[in-house]
């Protein structure tokens, strides 16, 4: 039986893999999780949806590399 993972899961891992680019992408300053995932409403079949704005976009700087609706 397949078991579809929870939202906090899903979220976890994007911010674990965010984590691990930042360390070695020094210009990666932030990274969004939109739509279902960033509602915390997603569900079986939601798709990830990111956000990866280019270096030096406002509101970038300092930023936790996770971002989403439900900030992380």
């Amino acid at each position: 039986m397949l078991r579809w993972p929870s939202s906090a899961e899903v979220l976890e891992q994007a911010h674990q893999w965010a984590q691990r680019q930042a360390a070695g992408h020094a210009e990666l300053e932030a990274v969004g999780v939109f739509g279902s995932y960033g509602r915390d409403d997603a569900g079986v079949g939601s798709l990830q949806e990111w956000l990866i704005p280019p270096a030096g976009a406002d509101g970038g700087a300092g930023a936790d590399p996770v971002k989403g609706g439900n900030h992380r």
